[in-house]
């Protein structure tokens, strides 16, 4: 009997933190009482928690508010039809000024995750500001379709042995990308930034100097990069109307 006493105090004492913790968390989640307990159970059994349900019954707000109450770092990831395990996992990426491969987290090219998430804002599917990185840095775009036949030109016309630099014509800030993006939303769309998409190391300006592969081969860039941003926005919608019952 006194083993049983002692376990029970011990379970009491060690449960201690649970009612305050649900005090937190009522302060920004009422009327889940059923799920903010499970999803504590999921957690203190080291476990996974499925939630299901229409957008709107704060399910994420309840993991959010959750980690928030226990100090704990929240992430989310929004899974569409044509997401690729590099999204969750990252791509090696390789660094030709250190010489080695380093991990990058979530989608490489800043235009797509934008144009994603606006799509899925678009559809319901996403709440709350786009989650942006470095604004100012400078990029110089091209789209895919004109690169694909420069590498055909390049196997074409250049010499072998040769190193050509391939790129675009249109240059500008990733926060002016952006601004094209939101100017194509068909709603308010809002960003902020994410500490998580900030880089420890990030090289601020890339201008590639093209004029020996233009001269070698007379590639011009034929595709403008607000219809790139049009249609990688299209492919998005239409990627997410696919995805919808």
């Amino acid at each position: 009997m006194n083993s049983v006493t002692a376990l029970t105090a011990a379970v009491q004492e060690a449960g201690g933190f649970l009612n305050p913790l649900y005090t937190e968390i009522n302060r920004c989640v009422v009327g889940q009482k059923y799920l903010v307990e499970r999803l504590v159970i999921g957690l203190l059994a080291n476990g996974h928690v499925l939630l299901e349900g229409v957008p709107g019954l704060a399910k994420t707000l309840s993991v959010k508010t959750l980690a928030t109450a226990l100090h704990v770092r929240f992430s989310r990831i929004q899974f569409t039809p044509d997401m690729l395990p590099a999204d969750v996992v990252g791509t090696q990426v390789y660094n030709p000024a250190a010489g080695s491969f380093s991990i990058r987290r979530g989608p490489v090219f800043a235009e797509s995750s934008f144009a994603k998430q606006i799509a899925m804002i678009e559809a319901g599917q996403q709440t709350g500001p786009i989650k942006v990185g470095n604004l100012d840095s400078v990029r110089t775009l091209a789209d895919v379709r004109d690169a694909v036949r420069a590498y055909w030109l390049l196997l074409d016309k250049c010499t072998p042995g040769e190193v050509y630099n391939i790129g675009g014509c249109e240059t500008m800030t990733i926060g002016a990308l952006l601004d094209i993006l939101k100017s194509m939303a068909t709603c308010p769309v809002a960003h902020e930034v994410d500490p998580a998409r900030l880089r420890p190391s990030d090289v601020t300006l890339q201008i590639p100097d093209t004029s020996k592969f233009f001269a070698a081969t007379g590639w011009v860039p034929t595709i403008s990069a607000r219809q790139t941003l049009q249609d990688l926005l299209d492919y998005h919608r239409r990627a997410i109307r696919c995805d919808q019952p």
